[in-house]
């Protein structure tokens, strides 16, 4: 009997074991935990799991750490993940420890470091998986990855490709497409542009998330070369087009806007195009980033834009263009911030101020913070800024931007009392001494020095306050020596009072008043800004070339340290070059820690440099790039240089490349070296087109300009048409007179027209150039005659062009008579023009085939002088 009870309670109790089992993986979780008691490992293990997978992590703790033997190793996973779901990674750290399974472990630990990702302790996580990536190398890829990962996120470029090159033997990671684009971004960022290139090429074949990032950086590494940038340009359209992706494809877009191609970006908005109103939309965009506002216009006429975003679209472009009747018109409707904030502008600019008032407190009324401003910018005008207003003003939370906005509206007021009210309403809102500095701006502009002495009473700074104070002394002719003095005769002011009057007069140049301070300050043997007024003291003396008197001051100078710099400054400043080497090489030997070892290594340079000892400098130079100091960027340059006067010319181009990719801002003067060293001092075509491409690519507009003139007088090879984008920049005027020569010279009218619509200069001239060229542009010569004969009269500063325009046009006509006369007046009168070496051209071939040899002659030798090259075409033709 007793055989046949064990047999039946041996029978169920497998037959519950099977049944939990199965039960659980068909996903019974809470049949599991309200049926089974957990009398068993198996039982608990499940039942435990059970209320893991419900999201009951304390009740799965409680039952998992009763597990003892079966299915120990996942109830002791379960328990780390249940420990980290309940934020306790002490007792999860406790639980690894205990675990014998190493593979457990290793995946264990990973569930902990990828919690840490999750709560943001970097560190922490970082640690685990160095330590797992250190046990198991590539064999462990998860650990790699996220390793690979964080480096990258820290920027640290090396370790990432280190980490997730080990996940390439893995051809099964969900994420290979992720890892081989991220690799290709840390070739890129360290400069290795073959790897880059590898990486980025197999991201963009391989279909997937990143193909399109891929081509894109593609299109980034080769941007300097066309062919190869355009291929990787339609390999991008392509993908976004396959995908139907117009985010993908705002971003190709976007990208040439951002490399100043608005010409391609608008092409191949016009090539091709995922929707319709997309590519209408955002060439208007383009066309308005590029200010070209009246074809914007033209733009929306064409396309199939309507309702409010083309009302929007039209607001915008008549703001630009002043069309404030148009701006009210097209947005009074529109219910957008930006429109709304529009069109109450309008109404201001048109003096409609009721209008305007009504508009700007629609707005106010829903917080709008530049509807305050636009109220009071009306209030100031009409000098009636009321108290009430104020008094809601200030409930408007302020800003550091708002000291602008503060700015333009004092810029409104025409009288005093309004602007003392502006004043006192900026204090009220920010009692700040930065605040009071900018109060005492606006009062120095006024002239009201009581004033100033008034309000410096306010600030909390010292310093501020007899500074202002003896400012506003001096300007009332008092004299604020004697007001100082009383000042400093506290001892709580003394110190700072003379230290400020010194530091005043020395800023302004008034170097008797420093000295006579300096020496008031140094005999009452004040200590604060001892060192700073005996070495500003020194320079003094220096300037007026008391080398001895400067030596005693530096002399006198606690920092022994600085003090020593400060004479081999002065001796490398008075040209002592020996004597100032001598003295840096012991400071570098002496203070070998010092925060100014980068400078000294640098004047060494400049010394080694100027002495004509350029492999010296260049030690010193690439010493100088070892350390991390804010001369890094000069001793790029600088070895750049060096490089190129010892004919280390591979050298030099390394050095010109970081220089220019850490964006240094001495790019721009580097131009003038283009043509000393590059193009004088022996370069190959190679190294040449390599320097063009990279200033090209530098986007710098002074870099640009000299480049475009360069190339325009054929010094260089280049392709204007990259250059057109400078007539919008800080040389437009420059720009455009070598654009509009160029198309005026190749008579491409087309671009000659674009160009000046292009420019924001005004010139009264212009649009009636315009019409010559459009007449031009369609064989109407002597139309076009008539309007430059006319504009010649007049003063331009585009005269030469007109000049040139009408000769071209008389050539057209084959009236070489008139031709001729044209262009020796044009030699006589604009000998500085970017165009006479095309006038001069010109000249000395039409006397050549007349056969006249003494106006040949005559117009070679001024050729010869402009562009050494184009003359030299005419020697054999030209009987000398």
């Amino acid at each position: 009997m007793f055989k046949i009870v064990f047999l039946f309670v041996l029978t169920y109790t497998t037959s519950l074991a099977s049944n939990i089992e199965e039960m659980y993986a068909k996903g019974f979780y809470k049949e599991i935990v309200e049926e089974y008691r957990a009398e068993n490992d198996s039982d608990r293990y499940f039942v435990g799991a059970s209320f893991y997978k419900l999201g009951e992590f304390e009740k799965a703790v409680a039952i998992l750490e009763n597990v003892e033997k079966e299915h120990l190793e996942e109830s002791q996973f379960l328990l780390v993940s249940s420990f980290l779901s309940l934020s306790d990674t002490f007792s999860a750290y406790k639980v690894v420890k205990r675990m014998k399974s190493t593979n457990m472990r290793r995946e264990a630990k990973f569930e902990i470091a990828s919690f840490h990702l999750k709560e943001g302790s970097i560190e922490r996580a970082k640690k685990i998986l160095e330590s797992l990536v250190s046990s198991y190398g590539s064999k462990y890829y998860n650990a790699c990855f996220k390793l690979g990962m964080i480096n990258f996120d820290e920027l640290d470029y090396k370790s990432a490709i280190s980490n997730l090159e080990r996940c390439l033997s893995n051809k099964d990671l969900k994420d290979m497409g992720l890892i081989i684009y991220t690799l290709g971004m840390c070739h890129e960022k360290i400069g290795n542009t073959k790897k880059a290139t590898y990486f980025f090429t197999k991201s963009a074949e391989k279909v997937g998330k990143y193909s399109l990032s891929s081509a894109i950086s593609m299109m980034n590494l080769k941007f300097g070369t066309s062919s190869e940038f355009l291929f990787w340009l339609n390999k991008a359209i392509s993908i976004a087009i396959q995908r139907n992706d117009l985010r993908g494809f705002d971003s190709i877009i976007n990208y040439l806007i951002k490399k100043d191609k608005r010409d391609l970006a608008m092409e191949v908005l016009n090539s091709y195009s995922i929707s319709n109103s997309y590519a209408a939309e955002k060439k208007v965009d383009i066309l308005v980033d590029f200010d070209m506002f009246e074809e914007a216009l033209e733009e929306i006429g064409k396309s199939d834009l309507c309702g409010d975003k083309r009302d929007y679209l039209e607001c915008l472009i008549f703001f630009n263009l002043g069309n404030y009747e148009m701006v009210v018109k097209k947005g009074v409707k529109l219910k957008d911030i930006e429109s709304m904030l529009r069109v109450s502008w309008a109404y201001l600019f048109l003096e409609d101020y009721s209008s305007s008032l009504a508009a700007f407190n629609n707005l106010k009324e829903r917080g709008i913070k530049d509807a305050f401003y636009g109220i009071l910018v009306i209030m100031a005008k009409m000098n009636t800024i009321s108290k009430s207003f104020l008094k809601e003003f200030r409930e408007v939370p302020f800003s550091r931007e708002d000291y602008e906005i503060f700015d333009k509206l004092m810029g409104y007021v025409n009288n005093r009392s309004t602007c003392l009210i502006l004043i006192d309403e900026l204090l009220n809102r920010d009692s700040s001494d930065e605040t009071l500095n900018r109060v005492m701006k606006y009062l120095l502009d006024l002239e009201d020095y009581n004033l100033v002495l008034s309000y410096a009473e306010r600030f909390s700074s010292d310093s501020a306050k007899n500074f202002y104070k003896g400012l506003a002394k001096i300007n009332l002719g008092e004299d604020s020596y004697q007001y100082l003095k009383l000042s400093s005769e506290d001892p709580k002011y003394r110190e700072h009072s003379l230290y400020l009057l010194f530091d005043s007069f020395f800023s302004s140049g008034s170097y008797d008043a420093a000295l006579n301070y300096s020496s008031l300050y140094l005999q009452q043997k004040f200590m604060n800004h001892r060192d700073e007024i005996l070495e500003k003291a020194s320079m003094i003396h220096l300037k007026r070339g008391d080398i001895e008197q400067a030596k005693k001051l530096i002399n006198k100078i606690t920092n022994k340290e600085r003090a020593h710099l400060l004479i081999s400054d002065l001796y490398f400043n008075t040209g002592e070059y020996t004597k100032s080497a001598r003295k840096y090489l012991n400071f570098l030997k002496k203070y070998p820690g010092s925060e100014y070892v980068p400078e000294v290594l640098f004047s060494l340079s400049q010394i080694f440099y100027n002495t004509e000892s350029y492999e010296l400098a260049k030690v010193y130079l690439e010493k100088l790039l070892d350390v991390d100091s804010p001369f890094r960027y000069e001793a790029l340059y600088s070895l750049g240089i060096v490089s190129c006067q010892i004919k280390d010319f591979e050298n030099a181009i390394r050095s010109f490349e970081k220089f220019f990719s850490q964006n240094s801002s001495r790019v721009d003067n580097w131009i003038e070296y283009i043509a000393v060293f590059v193009f004088e001092k022996g370069f190959s075509t190679e190294y040449r087109e390599r320097f063009l491409r990279l200033a090209n690519s530098l986007n710098r507009e002074k870099v640009r300009l000299e480049t475009l003139r360069m190339v325009f007088a054929g010094k260089v090879e280049g392709d204007i048409e990259d250059f057109r984008s400078l007539v919008n920049s800080n040389y437009k005027e420059e720009a455009l007179d070598i654009l509009l020569s160029y198309y005026l010279a190749i008579q491409n009218y087309d671009r000659a027209i674009f160009v000046i619509y292009s420019t924001k200069t005004k010139d009264s001239s212009l649009s009636s150039l315009i019409k010559a060229l459009k007449h031009s542009k369609r064989g109407e010569f002597e139309e076009s005659i008539s309007i430059l004969r006319t504009l010649k009269l007049k003063n331009s500063s585009f005269r030469d062009k007109i000049y040139f325009e009408l000769a071209n046009c008389y050539k057209n006509l084959g009236d070489e008579t008139s031709y001729l006369e044209i262009l020796i007046d044009f030699a006589e009168r604009f000998k500085s023009s970017i165009l006479i070496h095309k006038v001069l051209d010109d000249l000395v071939d039409i006397n050549v085939k007349r056969r006249n040899n003494s106006e040949a002659k005559k117009y070679f030798f001024k050729l010869k002088g402009v562009n050494n090259e184009a003359a030299e075409k005419y020697v054999d033709a030209i009987n000398f």
